[in-house]
């Protein structure tokens, strides 16, 4: 492989460096140098008389290799620092996710608790409900008795019998059609609760 070194585009000389490192003649000019320059190729004179720089020493070399490493070990260092401050920050994360993830498992389970207890509350509402339409029953047929027992002393008391007797019975229709409805309204509620059950 051939390379060409050179010193840029102030029309110094460059050199062309053949693979098994002779120098090529200097009969031809390069049409390639470093950066882009055409400069001529230097003659055996050129190079005799030291126009061309000397290669840099070995400590040359050297310092400039050191601060090549020093320059990435500091790029290194500083991706490193950086790799660990997000890998902290996605540590955090992972914490804070847990936590609401956490918090979310309580309020489900505080949400569960209250639909229980909800249902619960329900069953113990329509228990009160049907007892009480039951006790309601209970209290206009009671109500209804002493109806009829008050009819039932005018009617022994001689008061107009023949009146009294269609009244009463037109009473009695009348409470029978009550208790009836009374009644059919109370099997309605029933089987609406145990149908919702």
């Amino acid at each position: 492989m051939d390379r060409v070194l050179g010193f840029g585009g102030s029309g110094a000389p460059s050199l062309k460096v053949l693979a098994g490192g002779k120098m090529d003649s200097p009969k031809a000019p390069l049409t390639s140098g470093i950066g882009g320059d055409s400069s001529p190729t230097p003659s055996h004179a050129d190079l005799r008389e030291g126009h061309l720089m000397d290669s840099p020493s070995r400590s040359e070399m050297d310092a400039r290799l050191e601060a090549v490493e020093a320059r990435m070990d500091a790029r290194i260092s500083s991706m490193s620092s950086k790799l660990d401050a997000t890998l902290a920050e996605i540590k955090a994360d992972r914490v804070r996710f847990a936590h609401v993830e956490s918090s979310m498992a309580d309020m489900r389970n505080d949400i569960k608790a209250s639909a229980k207890e909800t249902v619960a509350q329900t069953s113990s509402l329509k228990t009160t409900i049907v007892v009480t339409a039951i006790a309601t029953v209970i209290g206009l047929w009671g109500a209804n008795i002493a109806l009829l027992g008050g009819m039932r002393d005018s009617f022994s008391a001689g008061k107009d019998q023949g009146k009294s007797d269609v009244q009463i019975s037109q009473e009695m229709r009348d409470l029978k059609e009550q208790m009836k409805a009374v009644q059919e309204a109370l099997d309605r509620y029933s089987r609406q609760v145990q149908q919702s059950k």
